[in-house]
């Protein structure tokens, strides 16, 4: 399959503000103005697999993760577009040590940085870091991530968002009001320094799978 897709600029490689393939997956239909959803039904297409139902928080798990359909998503938009960086914003290259439930690995819910989603920032774009379950911090800004609607409290979950999508999904208040410096205790500033080298890692076009073993 010859490349029919334009290639995007990725933000981030080998360091803890690498663009997330979510986001890449979500920025690639914006820019043919068609539906995330049509855009999967596309690549599962080239790849000749089985077009399943999304649930909601499935979405995050399936393009960012280590499962089988993270790897047909990841092949099929490389083959479309001719970019073969795209499975170094998933974590497949750690997929033999983990869970492929992912069981505990992503944040049910989805995380933002206020000042990443500042209607002043034209380009935003979603990193790896902040859909991993127990990461708190904006690797860029140093404030921590907000997961809920600063006004009606609502929890932001994943239904192919948009990246940086800066109002409730209830509400539709701003997202980006809320804004406050990170604080951690030291076990969970150790957990998010550790989560930050992992990214770098999985990000780092040198680096190779982690073998069970």
């Amino acid at each position: 399959v010859m490349a029919v897709l334009a290639s995007l600029p990725v933000l981030g490689a080998g360091n803890p503000q690498a663009e997330s393939f979510y986001s890449i997956f979500i920025r690639t239909a914006n820019t043919y103005n068609v539906k995330p959803k049509r855009l999967y039904e596309l690549v599962m297409g080239v790849q000749n697999a089985a077009i399943s139902k999304l649930k909601p928080n499935e979405h995050l798990r399936s393009l960012n993760g280590f499962s089988n359909t993270t790897e047909i998503l990841v092949t099929g938009l490389e083959r479309l577009t001719g970019n073969t960086c795209y499975r170094n914003h998933t974590f497949l290259k750690v997929r033999n040590v983990f869970a492929r439930n992912h069981s505990g690995f992503f944040s049910e819910t989805g995380k933002w940085c206020s000042r990443c989603i500042d209607p002043e920032n034209i380009d935003v774009r979603e990193l790896m870091i902040s859909s991993l379950r127990g990461t708190y911090c904006c690797p860029i800004h140093n404030l921590a991530l907000q997961s809920k609607c600063p006004v009606c409290f609502a929890l932001q979950h994943f239904a192919w968002r948009c990246p940086g999508s800066r109002h409730c999904m209830k509400c539709g208040a701003a997202l980006w009001k809320a804004c406050e410096k990170a604080s951690f205790s030291e076990s969970a500033e150790w957990r998010d320094a550790q989560l930050r080298e992992l990214v770098s890692f999985v990000s780092d076009p040198s680096s190779s799978d982690v073998s069970h073993d």
